[in-house]
């Protein structure tokens, strides 16, 4: 009877055991597929208002424009050879980290993975935008019809593009601010400069 006491016990404690690895293994699996999600999930920001947001991009831009100007004007020996590589690889790390500084200011640093995936993405598609002509033997003759300024405009229109340029829907930045309208109080993508948003704006018309 004791042994069967004791063997039971150890079935239990082995099934107890068993149990616990499978929810652990299962909270690492959500922790990472959480992990991931964040990497896609364009992230909510509230601001203030329309001001405070618009000033976050001029900052953010200023800080890409000036790295740009940095890594591509400034810096002969890359420039030279870009005109072999496109993005050097130097250019690329430098020009993504000013990227990521940027992003980092819009987001109010809450959202790290997504900045660190989304500015990498914004380097792949000018990595390969530039390779295309080298591809096709046009870039030569391009880049020796540019230069450095106009270059580093050429990258700099096209990372702002990607970002969000006023013009065209949807964009990277699309959806990210949110506002707290100060009629209705509920939060809103989009509100006008009296901090109100369109359903009350109408409403008063």
């Amino acid at each position: 009877m004791e042994n069967l006491i004791t063997c039971s016990r150890v079935l239990y404690d082995k099934d107890i055991s068993d149990k616990m690895e499978e929810i652990t293994s299962l909270k690492r699996e959500i922790t990472s597929l959480k992990r991931k999600l964040s990497f896609y999930e364009t992230p909510k920001i509230e601001y203030f208002n329309l001001e405070e947001w618009e000033r976050k991009q001029k900052e953010a831009y200023q800080i890409i424009k000036n790295g740009l100007n940095e890594y591509i004007i400034e810096d002969n020996y890359d420039y030279h050879y870009m005109s072999y590589w496109g993005l050097t690889p130097r250019q690329k790390i430098n020009i993504r980290y000013c990227i990521e500084q940027a992003l980092k200011i819009i987001t109010k640093e809450n959202n790290k993975e997504w900045v660190e995936q989304i500015s990498y993405d914004i380097i792949y598609g000018i990595e390969g935008f530039l390779n295309g002509f080298i591809k096709t033997g046009n870039w030569e003759l391009i880049y020796s019809q540019l230069d450095p300024e106009t270059m580093s405009n050429l990258i700099y229109n096209n990372i702002i593009w990607q970002l969000d340029d006023g013009e065209h829907f949807p964009c990277i930045l699309d959806g990210i601010a949110i506002f707290t309208c100060e009629m209705c109080r509920k939060k809103k993508h989009y509100i006008n400069d009296d901090n109100i948003c369109f359903v009350c704006e109408e409403k008063n018309d």
